[in-house]
């Protein structure tokens, strides 16, 4: 099987390095602060495109941390079986320090694939999309083939409507238990 596993949010938490370039560029500590909303930046983040220039410098500064303990371990225990497939939108000023961030976090893959931000992720060849960006869960709905495993976060939680082909799970690990023990997919 081939598994497409996204960057942001799922990987690494992107956020945390925003947040952290936000204390360091405004002096303003916006830790606290939850998305609940896709794409609302708490103040004195300006717009979506200072967000993104923090979360290029973020991985160049070594800022971004993984968003789960162990990871690694649950990624490599998928390419066991499995092609594992890291697909994100990240910015092209960002794609040197994404790939070093995956090597220094020890996440191997198959492939490494930079999407255009307005492209669906569901056209590169993948049968499961580890995802947590909301509009995801319209998109595999033209997918039958696919499958999508949206990990739970605040700023997706709203009006989900999951198609029968979509499933919420609370982590990589989760979603990687799941597809192992073949509980969502028969082999």
């Amino acid at each position: 099987m081939r598994i497409g596993i996204d960057l942001d949010g799922v990987l690494a938490n992107v956020v945390a390095g925003v947040y952290e370039m936000t204390r360091r560029h405004y002096g303003v500590d916006v830790s606290a602060h939850e998305m609940v909303a896709w794409s609302a930046w708490p103040a004195p983040i300006k717009n979506t495109r200072e967000a993104l220039r923090f979360m290029d410098e973020a991985y160049r500064m070594c800022l971004v941390p993984p968003m789960e303990l162990d990871l690694a371990e649950s990624v490599r225990k998928l390419r066991k079986k499995h092609r594992v497939c890291i697909i994100t939108k990240r910015t092209n000023g960002s794609h040197c320090a994404v790939a070093k961030w995956l090597e220094t976090e020890g996440i191997v893959y198959d492939s490494l694939v930079f999407a255009d931000h307005r492209e669906s992720k569901f056209i590169y060849p993948i049968d499961v999309l580890i995802e947590d960006a909301p509009y995801t869960v319209e998109e595999v709905k033209s997918h039958p083939l696919a499958t999508l495993l949206l990990i739970d976060r605040p700023y997706n939680r709203a009006d989900r409507g999951l198609a029968a082909n979509a499933f919420v799970v609370s982590s990589v690990k989760e979603a990687a238990a799941l597809i192992l023990e073949g509980v969502i997919f028969d082999d």
